[in-house]
C-alpha cells in the first residue's frame, strides 16, 4: 500500500512541475516572468564563458535584462 501512496505522490509531483513550472517567489512588485526568464538565460550563458562567443552572448543578455530591469521599473 505505501509504495502505492509514494509511486501515486511522484507521479504528481513530477506531472505537476512539468507543467506548471517550479514556484518563484517575487519580492519585488515589478519583476514580470520574463525578466524571470532573462534570468534563466543568462545564468545558463554564464556557463559558456569559456570562449569568446560566449562571453559576447552573455554580455548581450546582461544589457538585455538590465534595459528590461529600467523599464519594468519606471512602469
Amino acid at each position: 500500500m505505501e509504495t502505492l501512496i509514494n509511486t501515486f505522490n511522484t507521479a504528481v509531483t513530477n506531472t505537476a512541475s512539468e507543467i506548471l513550472g517550479k514556484h518563484r517567489p517575487v519580492k519585488k512588485p515589478w519583476v514580470t516572468a520574463d525578466l524571470l526568464d532573462m534570468w534563466d538565460k543568462r545564468r545558463e550563458l554564464k556557463k559558456k564563458k569559456k570562449d569568446e562567443e560566449g562571453v559576447r552572448q552573455y554580455r548581450a543578455a546582461n544589457q538585455e535584462i538590465k534595459k528590461g530591469m529600467k523599464k519594468a521599473k519606471m512602469n
